[in-house]
């Protein structure tokens, strides 16, 4: 979580800012990293340390995540973002 303090602060510095589309471009950055790197390395931690770590997710969670992936999506495709759009979600 620390490595992301400072990207998360120009999240919202770009949100005040008034450019909303870098600002959701970061936070996605953010949540791909967690997904696709800190994730399976903890898991491959477990191999070496004998501790129990299991990813367990509810059927509202995977529904939510692949809400979020059509949303994002859906919010990339036209390139652009205002807040508008983010209104009407």
């Amino acid at each position: 979580m620390v490595p992301e303090i400072p990207e998360l602060i120009n999240g919202i510095q770009f949100a005040l800012q008034n450019n909303l589309s870098l600002s959701i471009e970061i936070g996605n950055c953010i949540a791909v990293q967690v997904c696709m790197l800190q994730i399976p390395i903890l898991v491959l931690f477990t191999v070496f340390y004998p501790t129990d770590f299991i990813l367990v997710f509810s059927d509202l969670h995977v529904y939510a995540s692949m809400f979020s992936v059509v949303l994002m999506n859906y919010i990339f495709m036209d390139g652009k973002c205002d807040y508008f759009q983010g209104e009407n979600f």
